[in-house]
Parts: structure tokens; sequence; C-alpha cells
């Protein structure tokens, strides 16, 4: 089975505004002198991803050329523009439904995850859960806590929650199934979190719990924080062998 991964990259990236410049997407910002792109891609493929879509919207074109510029990666990777009205994540992921399967997982362009793809796949075909949010113990550690969980269920999930509210965060992976996006909405752009509140409302959002701490691009500090972190683990030369040892 096929296993395929939706990036949601089409995000305006305003709070690294001064460091993109008006023609440079967030994505193709620079860590350990190669495009976050090309890592965030690579640490998919390494994972076990077969297809990547990319939803992009914003200096979209500018990806399309990458992308096809860079290529092979190791996985087939496809690019598909949000148009000129920005229809959100949810709404992206809504428009790209005819060209998913059943299942896919949904993860955001700015930042870097590990997650065992294969492994929350198998936990998922033994638990009651349809979809599945990976989480992080976080106890506001790094940013707010955001999700609450009981009995291997995600139950609570708000974004912008006072401090100690919640003992989780999303981690920015999901596993997600197309019926998820069944109820009815107006034709107007909306966000992934609706989708999240409904599959907590019908009790069938599964949680996995990491322990390893996310790393992202969102703002310059982060930024900066990803850079060092990359050059300091030697993330980069550490994909390229876990992706030798998977082809």
């Amino acid at each position: 089975m096929t296993r395929t991964v939706v990036v949601l990259a089409g995000g305006l990236g305003q709070r690294v505004a001064h460091l993109t410049g008006p023609d440079l997407p967030k994505a193709l910002l620079p860590i350990d002198g190669r495009p976050f792109l090309d890592v965030k891609l690579a640490e998919l493929v390494a994972e076990g991803a077969d297809e990547i879509v990319l939803l992009i919207g914003h200096k979209g074109e500018q990806l399309v050329r990458h992308v096809e510029a860079a290529g092979p990666f190791g996985a087939t990777v496809r690019c598909i523009v949000d148009g000129p009205q920005l229809l959100g994540t949810g709404g992206a992921i809504q428009r790209a439904l005819p060209d998913l399967p059943e299942r896919f997982w949904v993860t955001y362009g700015d930042t870097l995850l590990d997650v065992p793809m294969e492994a929350v796949e198998r936990h998922r075909e033994t638990s009651a859960a349809e979809s599945l949010m990976t989480v992080l113990e976080n106890a506001d550690r790094w940013e707010t806590s955001n999700v609450s969980v009981r009995d291997g269920l995600v139950v609570a999930y708000e974004k912008g929650a006072p401090p100690g509210s919640h003992r989780f965060i999303d981690y920015g992976m999901l596993l997600l199934t197309q019926d998820a996006f069944d109820a009815p909405r107006p034709e107007a752009p909306f966000d992934l979190r609706e989708i999240v509140h409904g599959e907590i409302d019908r009790g069938r959002l599964g949680a996995w719990i990491v322990t390893d701490r996310f790393h992202d691009i969102g703002t310059e500090v982060a930024w900066r924080e990803t850079d060092e972190w990359m050059r300091e683990s030697r993330h980069w030369a550490r994909l390229q062998e876990r992706i030798r040892e998977r082809g």
C-alpha cells in the first residue's frame, strides 16, 4: 500500500517575512546550508513515505520550480497549488481529496518531526480510533500546550488555551481518512482544526505520544535554533543514511 503524506506549505510566512524578502517562500529558508523543504522531504522519505503531496499557495511557483529542479527525493513528490483564493489548511486538503487515498498523513511544511509512521499505523489498526494525532507531553515547555488525552483518545484541542490548561501539544502530524471531511461545509476557506474538532466529537481521534521535541522555522528565533540543531546533530547525514538503508 502506498503511504501518502500531505504537506501543508501554503502559508504566508508573515513572521519570517523579514528573512525571506518578497520572493523566497518560507519553506526554502536555508538550514545547515540547504533549503528547509529538502530536509522536510528527506525526513518523510526516511520514515517511509512513498508519495508526498505539497499543498502550496503563497509564492507557490518558486516551490514548484524547486521541486522540479531538485528531485529525485526518493519518493514521488507532487504539488497542488491553492489557486487565487487561499482555502485555509482544511479547505486545501478538502479540494485535494480526489487525488488522495482513503487514509493519508497530514503534516506542516515548516516543522521537522520524528514520527515512526509504520508503527503509528499498526497502533491504529489495533485501536478503536479511525484517525490519529501525534502529541508531545509538553507541559508548556516550548509552547503553550493545547491537547488533552484520556484513555488513548484526544479529548480536547484548544489553540490559544491559557497556560496550564493541557498537558500535551499537537506535534504536527495527523493520520486522517477521507470521511473525516464528510460534514457539509460552505464554499469558504476553513482551518484544519475544524476537522480535528469533528473527529474529537465523534470519539475517533486517537493519540500517539512522541518523546522528541519538534524543530521549526516559524519565527526567526526558531529558524536560528533549528539551523544550529541541524549542524550540531548532523541530522542531514543521518537522514541520508536512513534513506539508503530503506532503499
